[in-house]
């Protein structure tokens, strides 16, 4: 394999990841579509979230993620209640069901991730998890780049 710059090779392993990942959850009979294990994901992380902010989140239009998350009521994993604080909006949060699906995707999502790190020794996996934990501050922190 070429050597490749840092920004192509970030995106390289990011893009073999993803396609991993995608072929792990294949193997569950049980697994959803990739939009709703993304819902999923985000309402466990947020706990709730109103619909248009969810959308915002995902990077997806209002009225695909309305089409899925009417599905996903319909299913018995998301519940949708009127927001307290502002009549237009919908707050969704994960049922029972939903949360035990949304645990078991983290789950098998980390285990895929821990079986990509045991391809590693110790030391690379420490140097990966320093690399990582660098790249999370640098994603969602606001300050400049340092030189």
């Amino acid at each position: 394999m070429t050597t490749l710059e840092s920004g192509a090779l970030l995106r390289e392993v990011v893009r073999r990841y993803v396609q991993s990942q995608r072929q792990a959850l294949a193997c569950d009979a049980d697994m959803l579509s990739t939009t709703r294990c993304h819902i999923l994901t985000e309402l466990k992380r947020a706990g709730q979230l109103s619909q248009q902010n969810l959308a915002s989140r995902l990077n997806l239009e209002k009225s695909w993620v309305s089409r899925v998350v009417e599905q996903m009521v319909g299913d018995g994993l998301l519940s949708k209640a009127p927001s307290t604080t502002d009549k237009r909006a919908v707050e969704l949060t994960l049922t029972a069901d939903g949360l035990s699906r949304a645990q078991s995707l983290e789950a098998l999502l980390n285990g895929h991730g821990e079986s990509v790190l045991a391809r590693l020794t110790a030391a690379q996996r420490a140097d990966v998890n320093t690399a990582l934990q660098a790249l999370l501050q640098a994603l969602t922190s606001p300050s400049e780049p340092q030189p």
